[in-house]
C-alpha cells in the first residue's frame, strides 16, 4: 500500500469500468479547495490480482479521537476502484481497520456487489436514467405530469443551454438553500463553486453547468460531471421567486439528450438526501433505483494509511 500518485490514479480511473468522476483526483482537489483542513489521503493497493485505488479525504478528528476519513467528499460515491479480477472483500481487508479512527464511505452503486459485513450500514438509493441515442427521447419515459411540463416549457420559450455564468447558478443555489432551510442536505461554500468553475474552464469535457432560462432569467440549473460512461447531475438548484414554467423536467430532458448523443450510458440523478418528495419526482421521470448505501467502519484505518500519506 502506498499514497496514490495522480498519474497512476488517473490511469486506473480511466481503465476501471465502474469508476465515476468522484473516484478521480479531480474531485479530491475540489475537496481540498472547498473544505478547510481537508487533505487527500487516497491510497493505491497492489497485489497479485491487480491494482486498486481507494479515494480518501482526511478531514481530521477531535483530539484523542483519531482521524476521520471520507470516501468521498460531500457524500459522493467512494469505495475502491480496481482492475478486473480484484476482489473487493480482499481490498477492504487489505486497507485494514485499526484503532482510533473512522472511515465513512458512500458505496458506488455501479461497483460489483459487496457484502458490507464489516461495516455499519445506512441504506440509501440513487435514481438513474438509462440512455440510448438510438432509442426514444428520455422524456417519453416521464410520467404524464412532467412530460406535460416539458411540452409547456418549450411552448413558452424556456431554453436549456450550457452556461459559464456560475454567479447566476450560485444565486439559484442561495434561493434553494433559503427555501429548504434547516432541511437542506448540505451547504457548500463559495470556494467549492470557484474550484468547479476553474475545472470547467480547463476541462469542459469533465464538468458542465447547464441552465434553463426564460427571457434572460435563470429558472433552474444543474452541475453535471462526466466520466467514462457515467454522467451525474450532482446538484440542481432553482429559482423560488419566479414560476418554474416546467424548467426542471426540461432541464433533465435536455441534459440527458446531450449525454446520450455523446455516448454516455446513464444520467445519474444522485441520492435525494432523505427527501422523499425529491425521490418521488425522480421516479416520475422514469428513473430506476440502484442501492447506494452509506458505510461506516468504526475504529478506523490502519496506521499504514497515515504513514503512507504523512
Amino acid at each position: 500500500m502506498r499514497a496514490a500518485d495522480e498519474a497512476t490514479w488517473l490511469d486506473l480511473a480511466q481503465r476501471c469500468r465502474y469508476a465515476t468522476f468522484f473516484h478521480t483526483p479531480h474531485w479530491a482537489r475540489i475537496a481540498e479547495a472547498a473544505q478547510p483542513g481537508a487533505r487527500d489521503a487516497s491510497v493505491i493497493v497492489e497485489g497479485a490480482a491487480g491494482q486498486a485505488v481507494w479515494p480518501l479525504v482526511d478531514v481530521g478528528g477531535r483530539r484523542g479521537r483519531g482521524r476521520t476519513l471520507l470516501s468521498t467528499f460531500a457524500g459522493c460515491y467512494g469505495g475502491p476502484i480496481a482492475t478486473d479480477g480484484v476482489d473487493l472483500e480482499e481490498l477492504v481487508a487489505a486497507l485494514g481497520l485499526g484503532r482510533m479512527s473512522r472511515l465513512h464511505t458512500w458505496w458506488n452503486p455501479f461497483a460489483p456487489p459487496y457484502a458490507h459485513t464489516s461495516a455499519d450500514v445506512r441504506e440509501d438509493v440513487t435514481h438513474v436514467l438509462d440512455l440510448d441515442p438510438a432509442g426514444p427521447a428520455v422524456e417519453a419515459r416521464f410520467d404524464r405530469g412532467p412530460r406535460g411540463w416539458v411540452g409547456r416549457a418549450r411552448r413558452e420559450g424556456v431554453t436549456v443551454a450550457q452556461s459559464t455564468d456560475w454567479r447566476a447558478y450560485e444565486e439559484l443555489y442561495g434561493e434553494s438553500l433559503e427555501h429548504w432551510g434547516d432541511s437542506a442536505s448540505a451547504t457548500h461554500p463559495p470556494e467549492l463553486f470557484t474550484a468547479l468553475r476553474e475545472l470547467a474552464e480547463r476541462q469542459p469535457e469533465l464538468v458542465r453547468l447547464w441552465v434553463a432560462g426564460h427571457e434572460g432569467h435563470a429558472l433552474a440549473g444543474t452541475i453535471v460531471f462526466y466520466w467514462a460512461g457515467h454522467a451525474v447531475s450532482w446538484q440542481t438548484a432553482r429559482s423560488h421567486s419566479r414560476p418554474h414554467m416546467g424548467s426542471g423536467p426540461l432541464l433533465v430532458a435536455e441534459v440527458a439528450a446531450d449525454a446520450a448523443r455523446r455516448g454516455f450510458k446513464v444520467l445519474d440523478l444522485n441520492p435525494s438526501g432523505g427527501h422523499e418528495r425529491t425521490a418521488d419526482y425522480k421516479r416520475s421521470l422514469g428513473a430506476r433505483e440502484l442501492p447506494a448505501p452509506a458505510l461506516t467502519w468504526r475504529g478506523s484505518l490502519l496506521r499504514r494509511v497515515r504513514r503512507g500519506n504523512a
